[in-house]
């Protein structure tokens, strides 16, 4: 996988952690 994307994600997971206490990547998986 790519480098930046990881981290990306890694850094949109902690936002959507802190913004709905749901992990952004939990979200995307049920699509």
């Amino acid at each position: 996988m790519n480098v930046l994307s990881e981290i990306r994600k890694n850094l949109e997971n902690k936002r959507g952690v802190k913004r709905t206490g749901f992990p952004v990547a939990v979200r995307t998986d049920m699509h």
